[in-house]
């Protein structure tokens, strides 16, 4: 009984892409979940994690391709030894859902990449929704006022974590660094939202 149980899994499971990146097809059926969830259940913040790994190529039998490399920096001839998720977790009820992942080398990150700062924050995005908050013509539509709670906690609604995390939202955080009086640390936060878009 268990092979049939298994058998049905990895049947279901092959249908799913699981590339290195944002994992789409996930956040379509999560976003499918969220239609049976009541609003309160919907809240949730995402969280990233690293972990290290043995590095090693492995044959994808599925894909068939050669796993084991860095997949942020694919140029990279160097194997991965870390690997990164990014996930979502329930505010008011526990679940967890991993929506993004990448393999990595052992780098400091803020080095390598000149990153004006260590830290990303929720600040970028909340400033960047308050500009547009009140003007008709918006340089991120796909951000309305309610994606980001600007109230004690950061929480965020499970539908607008993709497009908060995207290349659109970083070109524009960009743009207004280059253009306007933000700070130059916004950067990080841009550069962030094109590793996890990529």
């Amino acid at each position: 009984m268990g092979i049939y149980f298994q058998a049905i899994g990895q049947r279901n499971l092959k249908c799913i892409d699981f590339q290195p990146g944002i994992l789409h097809t996930v956040m379509s059926l999560l976003q499918l979940k969220t239609h049976t969830m009541e609003d309160s259940n919907k809240y949730c913040g995402i969280v990233m994690d690293e972990m290290s790994i043995k590095a090693t190529l492995e044959y994808d039998v599925g894909d068939q391709l050669v796993r084991g490399y860095n997949t942020l920096k694919p140029s990279s001839d160097g194997l991965a030894t870390h690997a990164l998720i990014f996930a979502l977790v329930g505010v008011k009820t526990r679940w967890k859902q991993v929506v993004a992942y990448h393999f990595t080398g052992s780098t400091d990150i803020v080095s390598t990449y000149r990153l004006p700062s260590s830290t990303i924050s929720l600040q970028p995005f909340q400033d960047l929704i308050l500009l547009q908050r009140d003007r008709e013509l918006k340089l991120q539509a796909r951000l309305p006022p309610k994606s980001i709670n600007l109230g004690n906690f950061g929480k965020m609604k499970v539908l607008f974590a993709s497009d908060l995390l995207s290349h659109a939202t970083g070109s524009v955080i960009n743009f207004l660094v280059d253009k306007s009086d933000y700070p130059e640390s916004y950067l990080t936060a841009t550069w962030f939202c094109e590793q996890v878009g990529h």
